[in-house]
């Protein structure tokens, strides 16, 4: 979504819209695409969580448009690499890539030309439970099971990008 970049409750966008990067996307493709953006803040691709993004009102809204996107651009957070209880396990890795599954399997049912490029966990500034290292070889995993399964994927490493070039705490 975009962190505090649009209030989807309400509809309309707050003072941050113009910098997030959804709406950043748009104003430089302006001429050649239309950015749609399905994301929510605070979910997780998890089906086992509470704030699951399956549950929220954008996924049947994404799942809707699917056969007229050409690019799909998964970008998991914080969220996505949060241990919600105690220690990750096996089960939740295999939970994690059925979960990626759902998610790349549906949006791709209905057009089989979908470019999907996956962005991973940025670097999270604060200490707890956020940012687990671990998730990232799992998003790795994640992206070439897809490729194996002929899948056109890319792997953008935001994490990297993110540890040499944005302040921690912004």
């Amino acid at each position: 979504q975009g962190y505090k970049s649009t209030s989807y409750d309400k509809g309309a966008a707050t003072t941050y819209c113009y910098f997030a990067y959804p709406s950043y996307l748009q104003r430089l493709n302006w001429k050649s695409a239309y950015v749609y953006n399905f994301g929510r803040s605070a979910m997780t691709m998890r089906s086992d969580h509470k704030n699951s993004y399956r549950a929220c009102a954008r996924w049947p809204k994404a799942i809707e448009m699917a056969e007229v996107l050409d690019k799909v651009i998964i970008g998991l957070g914080t969220n996505d690499s949060k241990l919600f209880a105690g220690d990750w396990t096996d089960t939740d890795n295999q939970q994690f890539i059925s979960d990626f599954f759902v998610l790349v399997d549906t949006l791709s049912e209905n057009n089989k030309d979908i470019q999907f490029m996956y962005y991973n966990s940025l670097v999270h500034g604060s200490s707890g439970r956020y940012g687990a290292d671990f998730i990232l070889e799992l998003q790795s995993e994640c992206v070439n099971q897809a490729k194996q399964k002929g899948y056109d994927i890319e792997l953008c490493d935001m994490n990297t990008y993110s540890k040499e070039n944005m302040p921690l705490n912004t």
